[in-house]
């Protein structure tokens, strides 16, 4: 099973690269053990962890969202703005 991870904003800078990919990933993996196997090889992420959105096939899920082989996720850590 493989799935392709996004990085947005200033977790692109953390992990040096837009997106990877992942290979071997257990059947009923979630969002949330994603991220975990991610914090691994990429300890920074770590410190994002409280305030990071995810979302699966381009929709925003909860952490628990089982993902399945060919999925993309994404991470990203929510965004402000305004009218300047």
């Amino acid at each position: 099973m493989f799935i392709r991870v996004c990085f947005f904003a200033s977790l692109r800078d953390v992990v040096g690269c837009p997106e990877i990919q992942l290979q071997s990933v257990q059947p009923k993996t979630t969002a949330r053990q994603i991220f975990q196997q991610l914090v691994i090889e990429f300890p920074e992420l770590e410190r994002y962890k409280s305030v990071l959105l995810v979302a699966v096939n381009q929709e925003y899920v909860d952490w628990e969202q089982e993902i399945s082989s060919g999925d993309e996720v994404a991470f990203f850590p929510p965004v402000s703005g305004g009218i300047l």
